[in-house]
């Protein structure tokens, strides 16, 4: 009983000090989503994403969105018109797609 306990304790003491020299990261930071992203494929160097975060994937507009989850980060790279899903709970990329920005009709007068 003695040894589950020091373990316990030993366990403990690791995990905290790992909590302190790694802290969480920023997940609401773009340059951290990317630099995750980044590891999974490579990404366009001369444009900085739009970051977008799904917190209700019930409104998503979009078919290409609808299999987003709570809490999944959407990279938009407008000028190279793709849009990545990425899921930081698995660290995958769970999608890219093309970006479709449809404009709105006007009526003539």
């Amino acid at each position: 009983m003695a040894i589950g306990g020091v373990l316990l304790v030993v366990a403990i003491v690791g995990w905290s000090y790992r909590s302190m020299i790694f802290p969480p990261a920023d997940l609401s930071n773009v340059s951290v989503i990317v630099g995750r992203v980044g590891h999974h494929m490579v990404l366009p160097t001369d444009e900085t994403p739009a970051l977008l975060t799904i917190t209700d994937p019930s409104k998503v507009s979009t078919e290409f969105l609808r299999q987003s989850q709570i809490g999944d980060k959407v990279l938009v790279y407008q000028t190279h018109k793709r849009v990545i899903i990425y899921r930081p709970s698995l660290d995958r990329v769970v999608d890219v797609g093309p970006v479709i920005i449809e404009t709105p009709v006007t009526s003539a007068p």
